[in-house]
């Protein structure tokens, strides 16, 4: 019986034991979890702190980054000026918020943007394709700049390394975010902003 009586102690032991050690990997999990969202999220903020402050204050006129051609000017219409834009690639990488997937991705947008200069010759106002900003995709509403400090995650998935993260800035805002962990730092592969552009996409 006294045998029997010390079975059943170890059992029980056990069974406590367990029961614990769980409840401390699940806290560690959710712990870690919720120390990534803040990664993710920061990284998010940290690369629209920058467009706002610094990007949407000091890049040059689209005329002079990457579309040349003269506004006006029949004789030379817009084309994509693709020096111009690794030059706006290169100062791109230089903020380590973007990945190589983003500029590569922008890449493709900008020679479709040029397949349709070519097909139709544009010469007058901000040409198709441009109206919006090419890095938000979107008006740049003040809504999320006047918001940025106050942003909550509406959304959060990870699939692999890679991260689908939606965050609303008030009522109005949301923008939803591609980020990846690359070499132990999260960049920027995509951002959507709320609002659709005001053109119709040449993809």
């Amino acid at each position: 019986m006294k045998y029997l009586f010390s079975i059943f102690f170890l059992l029980i032991l056990k069974v406590s034991y367990c029961t614990n050690s769980n409840d401390t990997f699940q806290k560690r999990d959710n712990k870690k979890i919720s120390n990534e969202k803040l990664e993710v999220k920061s990284a998010a903020i940290k690369m629209l702190k920058w467009f706002f402050n610094v990007h949407s204050k000091t890049q040059r006129t689209f005329k002079k980054f990457y579309i040349k051609g003269e506004e006006g000017d029949s004789t030379n219409p817009y084309r994509i000026d693709f020096e111009g834009v690794q030059e706006y690639f290169d100062y791109l990488k230089k903020t380590n918020l973007f990945s190589q997937k983003f500029t590569e991705d922008l890449l493709v947008y900008f020679k479709k943007c040029d397949s349709n200069f070519i097909a139709v010759k544009q010469f007058e106002k901000i040409p198709l394709g441009f109206e919006s900003s090419i890095i938000t995709k979107d008006l740049d509403p003040m809504g999320v700049e006047k918001n940025i400090n106050k942003s909550v995650i509406s959304s959060y998935k990870k699939v692999g390394n890679t991260v689908y993260l939606s965050l609303k800035f008030d009522n109005f805002y949301t923008y939803t975010f591609i980020i990846t962990r690359y070499n132990g730092k999260w960049l920027i592969d995509n951002i959507n902003g709320d609002f659709p552009p005001l053109y119709s996409t040449p993809i």
